[in-house]
């Protein structure tokens, strides 16, 4: 998260000299092996790049990577957003990146032409879609500092779908990029193994007696 912890990792906003972290590697690999999803967004520099190594060492066990709601410093140039070279390290592991609708990590002004320029830089560097995510990191139901967060988003979470197709259309994206941007795209490059998650999730729940909602069981995800 945005704390740094001496047993795993670094975390974005630290500015000390980076140590090596064998914990922290054995975590990648023990995660790698599992299948779990590795989510990049808030790690410093140099973590996400020893978390980039431990992947592409293991490449043939097809590493999930992602960075679940982080923008592009092109774009906006502030800490916790990617630059190119590490959004085409996600590119080349089949990762996916969540384009966040949080103002402070997307522009100044203007927040939703800004939004659609970072799916765009995303687009230009990749030269493709195929691994741009919509992430809402959705803040309005916060306790603490509720004016804040009242406006932290760019777009009312009950709009964003159909205010950012709009967007999105009038950007020429198609029918089928818009498709997968807004849902495929997570599903085929994270989601592939969900139905064993899933099946792990209610042998977990029975075995804790849990009372376990199994109304996804025909879905894909």
């Amino acid at each position: 998260f945005n704390i740094s912890n001496n047993v795993y990792n670094v975390d974005v906003y630290f500015e000390k000299e980076i140590i090596n972290y064998p914990l922290g590697k054995e975590l990648i690999w023990k995660l790698i092996k599992t299948g779990i999803i590795i989510d990049v967004s808030h790690s410093d520099e140099q973590t996400f790049w020893d978390i980039i190594s431990e992947c592409q060492k293991h490449k043939n066990l097809k590493p999930k990577i992602m960075a679940s709601h982080s923008n592009c410093k092109a774009v906006y140039n502030v800490p916790r957003n990617l630059d190119d070279e590490q959004i085409k390290a996600i590119g080349k592991l089949n990762g996916v990146i969540g384009i966040v609708q949080v103002k402070n990590f997307c522009g100044d002004k203007n927040y939703e032409q800004a939004y659609i320029e970072h799916i765009n830089h995303v687009k230009e560097i990749l030269k493709t879609t195929q691994n741009i995510a919509i992430s809402t990191d959705d803040m309005s139901y916060y306790k603490i500092n509720k004016s804040y967060y009242q406006n932290f988003n760019i777009f009312k979470q009950e709009k964003f779908d159909s205010e950012l197709t709009k967007i999105m259309n009038n950007e020429k994206f198609t029918k089928l990029e818009i498709e997968k941007i807004k849902n495929n795209n997570f599903y085929q490059n994270t989601c592939k193994n969900c139905k064993v998650w899933y099946n792990n999730i209610v042998i977990f729940s029975k075995q804790k007696g849990l009372n376990f909602n199994n109304e996804g069981k025909s879905r894909k995800c």
